[in-house]
């Protein structure tokens, strides 16, 4: 993926290392299957498509699009799940928008 992945994936495992016994890491072969399916659906798969998208579209567009994810999160929240939309989740709503707003007006 690339050299900032590679380094932040070290660091994380000497940080545990550091942190915990090692007998820790010895958890259920269901942690270990979700934990390959997260890294994979949740991070490597998202970084993957974003630089497919930045080659193809170019990346101020695709910076742009990227906006739309936390928007779209807070609304499956508060429809799907039934969480509350509270004055803090509008502030930051309303500071995501003007970002979107801010980085795709046209240069002067």
């Amino acid at each position: 993926m690339g050299l900032a992945t590679t380094v932040a994936c070290l660091l994380c495992l000497l940080q545990f290392v550091l942190l915990r016994p090692l007998s820790a890491a010895l958890v259920a072969p269901e942690v270990i299957w979700l934990s390959i399916l997260n890294a994979t659906l949740c991070t490597a798969a998202p970084v993957l498509m974003v630089m497919m998208a930045i080659e193809r579209i170019g990346a101020s567009l695709a910076a742009q699009t990227g906006m739309v994810g936390p928007m779209s999160t807070i609304l499956m929240g508060v429809v799907i799940l039934g969480e509350p939309f509270t004055a803090w989740v509008a502030a930051g709503s309303v500071l995501v928008i003007a970002g979107i707003f801010v980085f795709t007006r046209p240069a002067p």
